[in-house]
């Protein structure tokens, strides 16, 4: 498991656009690959419209898959059975904000905690 960011893009087109994304490189080249893939939604979306997300904030976490799993799991489309695939929402700031505070706070995965404590064990008692 790798340290990696959780981050969050805007898109001017719409100011309750949200791309809510994680990755494990350089958030800005991740932005990069967001505004010229026009395979993935967000690329569509700066090919429908001309115009190309931002950055507008990230975060260090310790597991972003877990993080991103809380963010998630923090909004009102954690009682959605499926999302499609896609990161790309119209949300509220301050949902945001709250679903990103879970997520800052996440830590890693219990399971991940669990199978280190149980090397460390098996390491020390040798």
């Amino acid at each position: 498991m790798k340290q990696g960011f959780i981050y969050v893009l805007t898109h001017p087109s719409d100011p309750n656009l949200y791309k809510i994304g994680v990755t494990i490189r350089d958030p800005m080249k991740r932005l990069a690959q967001h505004n010229r893939d026009f395979t993935k939604a967000a690329g569509r979306i700066v090919e429908e419209t001309g115009q190309k997300w931002e950055l507008k904030e990230y975060h260090l976490v310790p597991d972003p898959y877990w993080a991103e799993s809380v963010f998630w799991g923090n909004t009102h489309l954690a009682d959605i059975p499926f999302l499609g695939g896609t990161e790309v929402h119209k949300l509220e700031w301050r949902e945001i904000e709250k679903a990103l505070s879970a997520a800052k706070l996440a830590g890693v995965r219990p399971e991940a905690k669990k199978e280190r404590w149980t090397t460390l064990r098996k390491i020390t008692q040798k």
